[in-house]
């Protein structure tokens, strides 16, 4: 199979289930079909695929200052085209958005998705009118997968989503997170919505949730997808706290038990999307809560057989909790990417990620440790076990050549395509006495903690915090108390931080650092917190994920009651 034929037959496929002349089930197959044949071939296509991106960009600024038209090969691009952080490309970014055309994509944006980013100024990354090309093979091969393994999942397949519009820019483009994106894709596609929008564009908390759990519990749910598992704990504790309420309310159809104001948008989404009634739903999750005093979905929704989201870096410390919830279904990698770009494709329950989106972006591998050079790049085909790498991104969304700070691993090659996984945030350091103290130091040391202590925390966060001498805080949300293991857990943290990191422990050693101390928070507490941090800068907290470490000071407060070290052994 040619290479160009492979990128023409997906973008094909695309443009017939725009068409209608395919449903979205057979789309999905073809499309998981064709990534499977490419992957023999990663190479060849993302060398097609830069070229293609370069051909319908020479006309713009940049496709003009670094000479597109006379790109023929990847190496050419990397001579000519240079790496790019975000910072480099803003100021041509802000001049898009407030309405300049051709600079970095052809005419203006139609659509501006926002970061969700915990630190810096909001990131914008414009996107052009359409992404089908990109998104659709993206998104639809995760749906093949799926549907491979469980023939008829994607027939009753429901996901939370975000907003779609958060505001618009100086030139009166829309303004949004790329889960809102979706969602908004989701709508124009026959069959893929089953909540209306406005639903997911409700702002207040409590009615969003009750009205999105009426839609989605009185219909099929063979499949429930999620990008953060904080959300879908979210979700199940929604469940579980409007449980008595909704049991009479999907046995009659009606919303008439929801919060206040639930009358307000349920009557505008029932009258694009009639309620139906589900009363032996309502009658097994009244047996659920009358037995166990919270509701199985299991129970609930018995067609339920798999769960997708994250699953790489921070989001493995939600596993337990989600298993704990949904302890039969089989839980599997939600596809991987960032408003920058569309990353990773799960193809089974195995990986933690997924195979580079192949035929969405063109990705260079460049190992972690190491500056951008032309040298430096690692081959697709080529990568090595136990070498973290970071992605350079260059796609339709304004991104060329970006250097992301993510970090991903080596998991095993499927075929001759990678199969990667997310750890850690490259640079997401703490340094207060020179210990530099990383987020993946953190998360390694956190789990060898639970292991030994016997503790689960259900979420946390490590931050410096000034006194004589400085240290750290670790910030705790237990499901229940737990004080005979917060002694053992911060002895076993120590000892973990001093084996990973030779600094830290020199520190230690001299007391020019003090131990890290534990503070216990309420349930829900850490993302409350970045949830007002994230408001009150401008941002969306749509796919935002807590940091594990986090650089700026703490400032000690008497209402928390500290767990400190009191012996090292």
């Amino acid at each position: 199979m040619a290479v160009s034929d492979a990128l023409a037959r997906m973008y094909a496929l695309v443009d017939d289930l725009r068409a209608g002349k395919t449903s979205v089930t057979e789309h999905s197959l073809a499309v998981y079909g064709l990534l499977l044949e490419g992957s023999h071939t990663p190479r060849q296509v993302q060398t097609d695929l830069l070229l293609t991106l370069l051909a319908e960009a020479r006309d713009t600024e940049i496709g003009r200052t670094c000479g597109f038209a006379g790109i023929d090969s990847i190496e050419a691009f990397r001579r000519q085209v240079p790496v790019h952080l975000y910072e480099d490309l803003r100021p041509f970014i802000e001049r898009m958005c407030n309405g300049e055309p051709d600079v970095l994509l052809h005419g203006l944006p139609g659509f501006v998705a926002q970061t969700s980013g915990t630190t810096g100024s909001p990131k914008l990354v414009p996107w052009p009118p359409t992404l089908d090309h990109e998104f659709l093979p993206f998104l639809f091969a995760s749906f093949g997968a799926v549907e491979t393994r469980f023939p008829g999942a994607l027939t009753g397949r429901q996901m939370i989503l975000s907003r779609f519009i958060e505001g618009h820019t100086a030139a009166g483009i829309p303004v949004g997170s790329a889960s809102g994106y979706v969602r908004n894709l989701n709508e124009s596609i026959p069959g893929m919505a089953r909540v209306p929008g406005i639903v997911f564009d409700e702002q207040r908390f409590a009615v969003r949730y009750y009205a999105m759990l009426l839609y989605m519990l009185s219909q099929p749910l063979a499949w429930l997808a999620v990008l953060n598992p904080s959300t879908l704990l979210t979700f199940i504790e929604q469940l579980d706290l409007f449980g008595p309420a909704l049991a009479q309310d999907l046995a009659a159809g009606t919303w008439t038990h929801g919060p206040d104001g639930i009358d307000d948008v349920m009557r505008v989404a029932s009258a694009q999307q009639p309620l139906v009634p589900a009363p032996e739903r309502a009658a097994r999750m009244r047996d659920s809560l009358a037995r166990d005093k919270r509701v199985n979905l299991e129970e609930v929704c018995p067609e339920l057989r798999v769960l997708t989201m994250w699953k790489g870096g921070n989001a493995k410390h939600y596993l337990a909790q989600v298993r704990a919830r949904l302890p039969t279904c089989e839980i599997r990698s939600e596809v991987s990417g960032s408003s920058e770009g569309a990353l990773l494709i799960p193809l089974d329950d195995r990986t933690e990620g997924g195979v580079p989106a192949l035929f969405s972006t063109f990705i260079e591998f460049l190992p972690a440790e190491l500056e951008p050079s032309p040298e430096a790049f690692h081959d697709i085909e080529e990568l090595k076990p136990e070498q973290g790498y970071r992605f350079v991104v260059t796609n339709r969304r304004s991104m060329y050549r970006l250097l992301q700070d993510d970090v991903f691993f080596l998991e095993r090659y499927e075929g001759r395509t990678p199969v990667l996984r997310f750890s850690h945030r490259h640079g997401m350091q703490s340094s207060i006495t020179g210990e530099k103290l990383t987020e993946w130091q953190i998360i390694e040391a956190v789990q060898a903690a639970e292991a030994q202590s016997g503790l689960a925390a259900l979420d946390y966060q490590a931050r410096p915090e000034w006194g004589e001498p400085p240290g750290y805080v670790m910030f705790l949300e237990l499901d229940a108390p737990a004080d005979d293991k917060l002694q053992r857990f911060v002895i076993a943290l120590e000892h973990k931080l001093h084996e990973l990191n030779l600094e830290y422990a020199s520190k230690r050693s001299s007391s020019r650092l003090a131990a890290m101390s534990l503070i216990v928070l309420a349930r829900g507490e850490l993302r409350e917190w970045q949830k007002h941090e994230l408001a009150a800068s401008g941002k969306s907290d749509a796919q935002a994920k807590i940091p594990r470490l986090r650089r700026d000071l703490w400032t000690a407060s008497a209402e928390h009651r500290r767990i400190r070290l009191q012996r090292d052994g």
